[in-house]
């Protein structure tokens, strides 16, 4: 479901004069908020569409296309609006897009086996922590499935409630949140689990990238696959722990506290980034 879009003609009309010339503006689809209807405004630059880029700034507007000034409920819409994005958006990076069907599962489960024996064939040359990295990848495929189980049993809820709810809303928020918490618990064993092998993925990914290249040369090609798909998932474990790297260090209630509290916190970081004011030209 897509959940911004281009404001219409008349609303665009009334909203340039809040607009840089080097953005673009995009309109959310409506929540209720004390039965009556809001919107938020995003501005975006320009030549952005395809990346992962945060609002420049935001605007809150009511069912009549007015714009919203109390702070207090701009930032009360701020987190609805934040919950929305978890719960009903399915395109490409959400939590929703994560649900996998039979085919990915069990895609999956063929890769982490091509990556457990790419780490074969580097250990039969270079044998030391391969084994810790081993028994990490040996147990991601289960926690995989626990995360699907868990985010079908989380659809399941947002469908329901979107059949008793025409709009979006905080009741929604309050139903939905423990099933979220399902989720994310399991995505804290996950991070846990690199986590283990954190201090040895730079190394056996080079390893693994040295050996494709020298079977290469001797036209030894058999296992390269294995060995690329081996380069690739140590990679991508590097990136992730750099985004996520700090989860390592929080027991579990801090981390459900901070998960908690993120709904808060998005919504004040937003206030910070408030647009009411007419740009000068």
């Amino acid at each position: 479901m897509k959940l911004y879009d281009k404001p219409s003609k008349e609303l665009m009309d009334k909203l340039l004069p809040y607009k840089k010339s080097i953005e673009n503006i995009e309109i959310s689809k409506p929540i209720s908020h004390n039965k009556k209807l809001y919107r938020e405004v995003i501005f975006v630059k320009k030549f952005t569409k395809n990346l992962s880029v945060e609002p420049e700034n935001y605007m809150y507007i009511d069912e009549d296309d007015n714009i919203v000034e109390d702070k207090i409920l701009c930032e009360r819409l701020a987190r609805i609006f934040y919950y929305m994005d978890i719960y009903l958006n399915e395109e490409k990076g959400s939590i929703l897009a994560a649900l996998q069907d039979e085919a990915d599962i069990n895609k999956d489960k063929n890769d982490y086996e091509s990556v457990l024996e790419g780490l074969e064939i580097i250990k039969k040359g270079h044998p030391e922590n391969i084994d810790k990295v081993t028994y990490v990848i040996e147990r991601l495929p289960l926690l995989r499935v626990k995360t699907n189980e868990k985010l079908k049993k989380l659809k399941a809820v947002i469908e329901e409630e979107k059949e008793k709810n025409e709009y979006f809303n905080e009741r929604m928020i309050e139903v939905l949140h423990p099933y979220y918490r399902q989720v994310m618990e399991v995505n804290y064993e996950k991070i846990l689990l690199i986590g283990k092998g954190k201090d040895y993925y730079s190394d056996i990914k080079n390893k693994a990238d040295k050996k494709r290249r020298v079977n290469r040369i001797l036209f030894n090609t058999r296992h390269n696959e294995k060995l690329i798909r081996t380069n690739y998932l140590l990679g991508y474990y590097n990136n992730l722990l750099k985004s996520y790297g700090n989860v390592l260090s929080m027991n579990y209630n801090q981390y459900m506290r901070t998960l908690d509290n993120a709904g808060m916190k998005m919504a004040a970081n937003k206030m910070y980034l408030l647009r009411n004011n007419v740009m000068k030209k």
